[in-house]
């Protein structure tokens, strides 16, 4: 098993055009099932450096929706293809293959940014390393208010429950993600202006 390449929360500037997002990946890619349990051990020197991003992505999505108004906050699983083309553009092009992949992710960061931005709201990706996934896919974060009446976050999930989406999928829901987020941010103002129990008029 190859080792896991340390892949940045920060996306590095785009310093050309290595492939269109169109070839980066296939929208109808089935996204293999996460090799990693989400609950691990509280000894980090158990930790692989994959769960490692993995604990990063979802900290930095989680942390970005609750400290941004209308937003989305994305966790990419960089899956083996995705690596394999950022391998194949490194090689064409005669640069490092984490520069291949940085420039991919960053422009699937801006494709995502651009599409969240016609329904009004801040999307930002943070990736991750997903091996032994033979597709790439992506979760879904967003705001919400729990029973103390504090911002929190939660996975978004489709109709059928699925919280990670392959890249068609997750395209096809991205008006209905909005959709949730304008229904959370209206309870949440709701509930924000309740009277706490016992302090009402």
């Amino acid at each position: 098993m190859a080792k896991a390449k340390q892949t940045s929360a920060i996306f590095g500037a785009v310093t050309g055009a290595v492939l269109t997002v169109a070839t980066v990946l296939s929208p109808t890619a089935s996204f293999a099932q996460e090799t990693t349990p989400v609950a691990q051990p509280l000894d980090e020197s158990l930790w692989t450096q994959e769960t490692w991003e993995l604990r990063q992505a979802n900290n930095a999505a989680h942390a970005h929706v609750e400290t941004t108004e209308n937003a989305v906050g994305i966790v990419f699983h960089a899956g083996d293809d995705l690596r394999e083309r950022a391998q194949a553009a490194a090689d064409k092009h005669g640069v490092p293959v984490e520069h291949a992949l940085q420039v991919m992710l960053s422009r699937l960061a801006e494709d995502y940014a651009q599409k969240f931005a016609q329904h009004g709201l801040d999307a930002e990706m943070f990736a991750r390393t997903n091996l032994n996934a033979q597709a790439s896919g992506l979760t879904y974060i967003v705001r919400t208010i729990n029973s103390e009446n504090e911002i929190t976050s939660m996975v978004y999930e489709d109709r059928t429950g699925n919280a990670v989406l392959n890249l068609g999928e997750a395209n096809a829901e991205i008006p209905r993600v909005a959709e949730a987020v304008s229904y959370l941010n209206q309870r949440a103002s709701l509930k924000v202006d309740e009277p706490a129990p016992g302090l009402g008029g």
